[in-house]
């Protein structure tokens, strides 16, 4: 009897020892078990709001935003296409959002948001944004001015005075086209 509990604790330990070797998320002792892809070809971007799968997605280093769109999952039918271009160069660290047209409270979808075109818009109807005053207001009216059309939401932080905090008030509110 002694012999064959010998040999079961015996079998037992060989087992788990094989099905360490065998575990793939174990890694051998001073080896980094983090798996990166270093490759200068690629860059990894976030993308969310109204798409299928937020999250980062690996894209390649030209890659327009219409190819992170669809790593995504594409757009859902909340999106609004007014908010994004889908034709630009995805540049790196930017986290792009994808603007809802109607509010997420608004199941039935019978009132789309007031928004405003960042494009277009006069310093004075810049002003009916939360969190947008005259001050900025103006800077956004002059950074336009001075380098072009916005591309991208994202871009309207570049400009003095509207920082993530503001962005995040006025993102669902505000249109490229």
């Amino acid at each position: 009897m002694s012999k064959l509990i010998i040999a079961i604790v015996l079998i037992t330990f060989v087992s788990i020892f094989v099905l360490v070797k065998l575990d793939p998320t174990n890694s051998p002792a001073g080896q980094d078990s983090a798996l990166s892809i270093v490759d200068d070809n690629f860059n990894t971007l976030n993308i969310n709001g109204e798409v299928n799968n937020a999250g980062s997605y690996i894209v390649q280093k030209d890659a327009t935003l219409e190819e992170l769109i669809l790593a995504a999952g594409g757009v859902t039918t909340n999106a609004d296409d007014r908010a994004y271009n889908e034709s630009i160069i995805v540049t790196p660290g930017v986290s792009y959002y994808i603007a809802p047209l109607y509010a997420k409270n608004d199941i039935c979808h019978t009132e789309p948001l007031v928004k405003v075109n960042i494009n277009t818009a006069s310093a004075e109807e810049l002003q009916t944004l939360t969190g947008i005053g005259q001050v900025v207001s103006q800077a956004i009216y002059n950074y336009r001015s001075q380098n072009g059309l916005f591309m991208y939401l994202e871009e309207i932080m570049q400009v003095s005075g509207v920082g993530n905090s503001t962005f995040e008030k006025i993102k669902d509110y505000i249109i490229l086209r």
